[in-house]
């Protein structure tokens, strides 16, 4: 959405008119200030970057010529517009791949939660990229930065996987779940006490009926429930809305070029529109 030319072009006017802006991510090397100076007015509340290493070097491996400097200048200057979540994805495991590399991710972690300060939460996706000894491994050197989740460690088949590193790490909280179909692995999962936040896609797991299951389990067993893309959908805001176990609504969709009206941009009837 970042590298959209027009973008502060066209959620000035938006807003304008009422409408709220949000977007699922952004690119930190096009950032501008009044891109996030919007974005904040709007009410967005996350901002997610994508540094994919903790450093340039691996950057460039993966084809994200991107300095640590274009990074962090986005965090700073969502902080001074007011936003108080951020949250990184990282990529792990890639061949080439050294221990120095995984420290670099570490203290790359680090500078990220000096620069936010002790009052803002910072979140870590890993990308469904780690075995359970390099995951315990990282979570182990990462506990000192207080990360509010860490998401997708795991393969999601990897079910027991989860119970090992749970067994290697009883306090960071984790999230997953995204990639789980059916409330089956749901279930499991809270039965064992190995997930924190379930990240359950309301198309993926038998619809409203299987997500409302979904729900009835995390409450059950006081485990928080955020749907993937929930709130894109009129049927994941009923449900974000009605469940007490959903203290959070992601929305990835809202944005509309030029002279279209976001109610146009909507997928389904009823779904309501960002104000």
């Amino acid at each position: 959405v970042s590298d959209y030319p027009w973008g502060a072009e066209l959620f000035g006017p938006l807003m304008e008119m009422g409408a709220r802006v949000s977007v699922s991510s952004v690119r930190a090397e096009s950032v501008s200030e009044e891109l996030v100076r919007l974005l904040a007015a709007s009410g967005q509340g996350t901002l997610t970057l994508a540094p994919e290493s903790g450093t340039e070097e691996g950057r460039l491996r993966v084809g994200k010529p991107m300095l640590d400097e274009h990074i962090f200048s986005a965090v700073r200057l969502g902080l001074a517009h007011g936003i108080a979540r951020f949250k990184l994805y990282f990529m792990v495991g890639h061949p080439t791949e050294t221990d120095e590399d995984i420290q670099a991710l570490i203290d790359f972690t680090l500078e990220a939660r000096e620069i936010v300060g002790d009052d803002v939460e910072l979140m870590l996706d890993c990308w469904m990229s780690m075995d359970v000894d390099y995951a315990a491994r990282l979570l182990e050197r990462l506990q000192p930065y207080r990360l509010k989740w860490v998401e997708d460690l795991l393969l999601p088949e990897d079910q027991e996987g989860y119970v090992r590193l749970r067994q290697r790490n009883a306090t960071q909280s984790i999230a997953t779940g995204e990639h789980w179909y059916t409330p089956y692995p749901f279930a499991k999962a809270a039965a064992q006490g190995t997930v924190d936040i379930f990240q359950p896609d309301v198309l993926w797991v038998g619809g409203i009926t299987g997500a409302q299951r979904i729900c009835h389990i995390a409450e059950a067993f006081s485990v928080s429930v955020i749907t993937h893309g929930g709130m894109n959908f009129p049927y994941g805001q009923h449900l974000a809305y009605a469940t007490p176990a959903i203290p959070w609504g992601e929305r990835s969709e809202g944005v509309a070029p030029p002279g279209v009206p976001l109610e146009e941009m909507t997928f389904l009837p009823g779904t309501a529109v960002i104000k």
